[in-house]
């Protein structure tokens, strides 16, 4: 069973070594920074478009990227996901959501609090 590292001081990540893939690279392979993602699902396949948000607009992003996947690999991938957030949370601690750092005052402006 795996089992969740102890909180270090190190910043060192934990690998998930039960679904590792050795990349080889004999092409140039860009480094994209996203921060907005949409998702969308067909019998199919899974799209996954990545891109940028633009703080003054946080409802517009700039798509940059792309995904195609079959709905088996997205699983997978959703669960390589989850091992590796859990690890990181149980080494550095919970991560905080956006709507989690807002004050009582904006949520409430929001209609967040509303029953």
């Amino acid at each position: 069973m795996n089992e969740l590292p102890q909180k270090t001081e190190s910043t060192e990540m934990p690998t998930v070594k039960a679904m590792q893939t050795t990349f080889e690279t004999e092409i140039e392979i860009p480094n994209l920074y996203v921060n907005a993602a949409q998702v969308s699902v067909s019998p199919e396949e899974v799209v996954v478009r990545l891109g940028l948000m633009n703080p003054e607009s946080p409802d517009r992003a700039q798509g940059i990227l792309r995904l195609f996947m079959t709905p088996a690999f997205a699983k997978r991938l959703s669960m390589a996901l989850d091992i590796t957030i859990t690890k990181y949370e149980a080494a550095f601690g919970q991560i905080r959501q956006a709507q989690d750092m807002l004050t009582p005052e904006a949520r409430k402006s929001l209609g967040m609090d509303e029953q």
